[in-house]
């Protein structure tokens, strides 16, 4: 890769890393450097897996990369597109307070303290360091271990009171990519649990910890996570990721009843940006209550898939999220995956139980756009009677179906000519309700949806994967969507939809006659609007 003038000043740079972002923003990779040459190219190391020699690194993010459309034709073929970068381990980049670099070869350490050192170059001073400054030489990922298995079960496991810290670096450990979403994930954290039922977390401090905080893995039941402190976490907080055969998960491998309550948690995602405070893959039946969650790079909250259902998300704060990527909610959702589990009806069905996020107070702000962005597929969440700020509405989208977006608070807030509702036509009987709900659109938009079609109280259409320009041409005329009994709130208290036309004149009687469209409110009204919603 070129990466100019800095890197081909590089003498040596074996065995630095360099962490690079995906160009769209999503996630991180990190490659580990064998050399560089004048002209500022660097080499990545490789290594060796089942006989096949690859790059060292890559594996943290679980989608490809984009390529270079025009450099098809070209002789040395196609490459790939890269964001930001940075490179950490490189002698000419030690240059700061705080930063230090390892020489391998000579098993020394250079660091430029956070104190006043002598005229010249820090690198050279070689005085001890300040009484102050401990030197902690980390090199354990996993602190505590409970591992057991289905069959033997490890139980009745309770860890109080305790601070852990100081856990090692993960990213360049081999990472595998859960299931159909985004995601590359590392399955290990400081505390490990697998194989276990009735397994209590409480009241700990985990702090400074490189890797994942606590990770709950495979066969668990009754894990519960409650009235503790994370903060200065290298990738997530916290993570669940079963086990499935293919797309199979009845026999039952996957985290179930984990209760995630009351934790305070922040500073987060510093080495893989694409990390929430709570990551879900192939895991079900989870309750997510009453945490306040803040400072993290991507979605605060992220489930990977569909997997099962039954998971309740209520009463939480969410905010600064997104703070170093975008295309994404403070909560995401993805769902491109059929699974089959038990979970609805006891029996092998793909069909999902119904999930709920409601009582939330979650504020859209940097780089996010809906509260809850459920993409891709994203289908089974009934979303109530929560106070979205600074957010899109809502979006259904790549042919996510049976949710229901009901009795909600939206305040938009963002100029960037989003809207109330969007989605794409939804498949026969597998439609979507929007009903009771306040949007409002304090900007210079007036358009409160991005909608399939103009006939909706239908039951969905015949073909919704028309991917030139999904809802052009909706079949029947249906778009899918039950609408009812909705308040929007825009400038000139006037409203349109993208397909047809003035809210009043056509959309209103045809839709949603009991529905409104007014003036802004105050700020007051919104306010007492949020207390009254969340129960204040």
């Amino acid at each position: 890769m070129k990466a100019g003038p800095f890197l081909a000043s590089m003498k040596d740079p074996a065995g630095a890393i360099m962490h690079v972002w995906r160009d769209q923003g999503w996630f991180v990779n990190m490659f580990e450097v064998e050399s560089s040459d004048p002209a500022g190219s660097v080499k990545f190391a490789q290594t060796e897996s089942y006989g096949v020699k690859h790059v060292k690194g890559g594996w943290q993010g679980g989608r490809g990369w984009q390529v270079n459309a025009t450099a098809l034709n070209e002789p040395n073929g196609v490459y790939l597109l890269a964001g930001k970068w940075m490179i950490e381990n490189v002698w000419e980049a030690l240059d700061y307070p705080n930063e230090w670099f390892f020489d391998q070869a000579e098993s020394k350490l250079y660091m430029i303290p956070n104190a006043t050192v002598p005229d010249g170059d820090a690198r050279t001073y070689n005085a001890p360091p300040p009484s102050d400054v401990d030197f902690v030489a980390v090199q354990l990922e996993t602190l505590i271990s409970i591992n057991g298995t289905k069959a033997a079960p490890v139980t009745n496991i309770t860890v109080q009171g305790i601070t852990f810290r100081d856990a090692a670096d993960i990213t360049m450990n081999p990472w595998g990519v859960p299931s159909g979403g985004d995601w590359g994930l590392y399955r290990g954290g400081a505390i490990f649990i697998e194989g276990a039922e009735r397994i209590t977390i409480q009241h700990n401090t985990l702090t400074r910890l490189d890797g994942n905080g606590i990770f709950v893995s495979g066969y668990t039941r009754d894990v519960t996570i409650a009235d503790n402190e994370f903060s200065w976490i290298g990738c997530s907080p916290m993570a669940a990721w079963g086990y499935t055969k293919e797309n199979d998960g009845m026999d039952g491998q996957q985290p179930r009843y984990t209760s995630i309550l009351r934790n305070y948690v922040h500073e987060f995602g510093h080495y893989e940006k694409q990390s929430s405070f709570w990551f879900q893959a192939k895991a079900c039946l989870t309750q997510i209550e009453d945490n306040v969650v803040f400072n993290g790079p991507r979605a605060g909250i992220n489930f990977n898939d569909g997997f099962g259902g039954g998971t309740n998300v209520t009463q939480n704060l969410i905010y600064n999220q997104c703070r170093e990527s975008g295309d994404h909610g403070a909560m995401n959702a993805w769902d491109r995956t059929a699974y089959i589990s038990d979970v609805k009806y006891g029996k092998p069905s793909y069909t999902a139980q119904m999930n709920g996020v409601y009582k939330n107070f979650i504020i859209a702000n940097y780089g996010a756009s809906q509260g809850f962005d459920t993409d891709d597929g994203s289908s089974w969440y009934d979303i109530h009677d929560n106070f979205f700020f600074e957010a899109d509405a809502w979006k259904m989208d790549y042919g996510g179906h049976d949710s229901r977006f009901t009795g909600n608070i939206v305040y938009h807030g963002h100029n960037d000519g989003q809207n109330c509702v969007n989605t794409w036509p939804f498949l026969p009987d597998h439609g979507a309700v929007w009903e009771n709900n306040t949007c409002i659109l304090p900007k210079s938009t007036n358009l409160f949806g991005s909608i399939s079609g103009c006939n909706c109280p239908g039951k969905g259409t015949v073909n919704p994967f028309n991917t030139s320009d999904p809802g052009s041409n909706p079949q029947n005329g249906e778009c899918g969507v039950t609408f009812g009994n909705n308040r929007y709130f825009t400038q000139n208290g006037t409203a349109t939809c993208n397909r047809c036309g003035d809210f009043e004149t056509k959309w209103k009687a045809q839709n949603e006659p009991d529905s409104t469209v007014s003036e802004l409110p105050t700020d007051e009204e919104i306010i007492s609007w949020a207390r009254a919603k969340l129960n204040m």
